[in-house]
């Protein structure tokens, strides 16, 4: 109930009638809290998305688990595959991969082919979902069908139906059927990977083994590492067993760092918008310095004083925090419907800023501004400590004030 009291008259003196210099400061301190507050949940929200579209995509167009054997050919090891992880496996399908060029009146330019047997979609490899144009089982269908990126369509201006030029080196060029179109929302997946058939890798390159390495879908309770560890244990070292966070352990570190960076620079702005809380205090209490030493007479001690303007920073803390909240949800809103910033697809891998959210990052914003608040606050209500120390009741009738 004490505290109930307390929470009022901070209210009142907030909120209620403010007079002189604190109606600015109030304002601004609210203001240029909820900015910084918006601003860095908006980084976060991006750094969140980027991290989801990079992790979903790269898992999406190789599987979780990759194996393959230093120096023959895996296949047949399927059942043995299957054995060591047991529950865990939700699908497991032979591929294998070439590097070739591919060419037309614009230029030259290397694609990775990824050669697939008919019951890798859509348990291992869900392309149905990141289909433009066409349908995965097309590469099957159509004789010499090949599935290419969005990106690589576009830089050849390739349409379904078209003829592919691909280079053979010595032997020649051969032509390939354009069945279909992926579009994975990365520049670096689109402009690059395309799909074929073990049949139509075995036209062009007669005798050879497209068997080299093993794709596994694992089931979604199943601990990604743990299956990695221990398929490479149970095979032994004349396998390369790696998952798809090995392959792109760069990237993704990289995109971890980025955002602890972004939060450390964001937080000192935080930091910085908070010592506003500070000039409002010390302008607040001495605007109030009657109203404190009358409360004083009354019977409200001290501590109850300290706390009530502790009170006080807290919520005006909290209402730029909520405010932040506000300004960050109505900017997500502008970038999902109106895209607002377009970035170079070849530098940033995508076309527009991506948009997730994790609730965890609210909850650390959140106290981040509750630390700070209550450290900014220190000063003031020590200064109001020595000076009831000093003079008592007596505070706000003193000097310029004395009525």
């Amino acid at each position: 109930m004490l505290i109930l009291f307390e929470l009022r008259l901070a209210l009142k003196f907030l909120f209620v009638k403010p007079r002189g210099f604190y109606r600015i400061a109030r304002f601004f301190t609210i203001a240029t809290l909820a900015i910084s507050v918006g601003a860095l949940l908006v980084s976060l929200s991006a750094f969140e998305g980027y991290k989801k579209i990079i992790s979903q995509s790269y898992l999406d167009s190789s599987s979780h688990i990759i194996a393959s054997k230093k120096f023959a050919s895996i296949g047949g090891d399927k059942a043995k595959v299957l054995d060591i992880l047991k529950g865990d496996v939700k699908a497991v399908a032979y591929s294998g991969y070439l590097e070739l060029m591919l060419s037309s009146p614009k230029g030259l330019k290397g694609a990775a082919f990824q050669v697939v047997e008919p019951d890798s979609f859509d348990e291992v490899i869900p392309l149905s979902k990141y289909m433009k144009q066409g349908a995965p089982q097309c590469i099957f269908k159509a004789k010499d069908g090949v599935i290419v990126g969005s990106a690589l369509a576009e830089t050849f201006d390739l349409k379904v139906g078209d003829r592919a030029n691909v280079v053979k080196g010595k032997n020649g060029i051969e032509k390939l059927y354009v069945c279909g179109i992926s579009e994975f929302g990365l520049y670096d997946i689109d402009s690059r990977l395309c799909w074929i058939s073990v049949d139509t890798a075995k036209r062009l390159f007669p005798g050879a083994d497209f068997e080299t390495s093993m794709k596994i879908r694992l089931q979604d309770t199943a601990d990604l590492e743990s299956s990695t560890y221990k398929l490479q244990e149970a095979l032994g070292y004349g396998y390369e067993v790696r998952s798809w966070k090995d392959m792109n352990y760069g990237m993704l570190e990289s995109v971890k760092m980025d955002r602890t960076v972004i939060f450390f620079i964001l937080g000192v702005l935080i930091a910085v918008a908070v010592f506003n809380v500070f000039a409002t205090l010390i302008i607040l209490i001495r605007e109030m310095r009657t109203e404190i030493s009358v409360l004083n007479i009354l019977g409200l001690n001290t501590k109850r004083v300290l706390r009530m303007f502790f009170i006080q920073a807290l919520i005006l803390g909290f209402s730029g925090y909520l405010l932040g909240v506000i300004l960050w949800t109505f900017c997500l809103w502008l970038i999902k419907n109106w895209g607002i910033i377009y970035l170079p697809k070849d530098i940033y891998l995508v076309s527009q800023i991506p948009i997730g959210v994790n609730g965890w990052d609210l909850f650390y914003v959140l106290f981040m501004v509750v630390i700070f608040v209550s450290l900014a606050s220190i000063a003031p209500l020590l200064h109001l400590f020595r000076r009831f120390k000093k003079e008592g009741s007596s505070y706000g009738v003193k000097g310029q004030w004395a009525q």
